[in-house]
């Protein structure tokens, strides 16, 4: 196989992976970010160290340039290799291109992967249309907020009711913790490592992580689904506030993560 047909499969597989989370998501939306991604994508190489050069064009402009990476060389002579070595699929800009880069090496289960790509193409579909101003620090937490939104509905979508007991328990838990701390919403936001057992109950749900670098991004995932759950039951009215503002807090000033 010619390493440009190893790309293109490589992008189906993704794409194919994201097809059976919408099935089971049934998310209106990311039909929409895929369906976008499918029709702006163009299919691209690595070149040396920091050039890219198209494959194919895209059925309409402007592209976001599909990049995978065959192996862990093209990793590492990549300029983005330090993101790359504990990412699946990432979004990037250089200049004025719109860069998804793909890693072909599976690391994550089937919905993980689908869900992180997904995730990636949601910014890179922002992007394009509403590029977002990355010195604003409220306006970038506004956007991961509304990113993360759309990764948990995902993962919400295929846990199907389990999740959801889950995710209602983890609640509860964030709650005594407020409770015991005595920490006022709005005030500053409290980042719970979700307890063994539950991460136990989403390899029941989703089966077991592939890697260690999935079982981080699943900690991670279920803690920020909890907090944003949490804010929206506690103060819904205030709850795209909070959750900004919790990005904003844990992320964006890098407190270390949960897992």
């Amino acid at each position: 196989m010619s390493q440009n047909s190893a790309r293109r499969q490589v992008v189906k597989a993704y794409c194919a992976a994201a097809e059976k989370v919408l099935e089971r998501a049934q998310d209106t939306e990311a039909a929409e970010v895929l369906a976008f991604i499918r029709s702006h994508g163009a299919l691209t190489k690595p070149v040396g160290s920091n050039r890219f050069t198209r494959i194919e064009d895209p059925d309409m402009t402007p592209a976001v340039m599909l990049v995978p990476y065959l192996d862990t060389m093209e990793v590492k002579h990549s300029p983005f290799a330090a993101m790359l070595r504990r990412a699946e699929a990432l979004y990037v800009t250089q200049g004025h291109l719109h860069l998804l880069l793909l890693r072909s090496q599976v690391r994550y289960s089937p919905v993980w992967r689908a869900c992180v790509f997904l995730h990636e193409s949601y910014h890179a579909r922002t992007g394009v249309y509403s590029p977002v101003n990355l010195q604003d620090s409220r306006v970038l937490s506004a956007h991961e907020r509304d990113t993360h939104c759309f990764h948990n509905r995902l993962i919400a979508g295929c846990g199907g009711d389990g999740f959801r007991e889950l995710l209602d328990r983890e609640v509860a838990a964030l709650a005594k913790e407020y409770e015991r701390t005595g920490t006022a919403l709005g005030v500053r936001s409290l980042l719970r490592k979700p307890a063994l057992d539950a991460l136990r109950q989403l390899e029941k749900l989703f089966g077991p992580a592939y890697s260690e670098e999935e079982r981080t991004v699943r900690t991670t995932d279920l803690a920020i689904a909890t907090s944003f759950a949490f804010f929206e039951q506690r103060a819904p009215e205030r709850a795209a506030e909070l959750q900004a503002n919790f990005y904003y807090e844990h992320c964006l000033r890098r407190v270390p993560s949960v897992a």
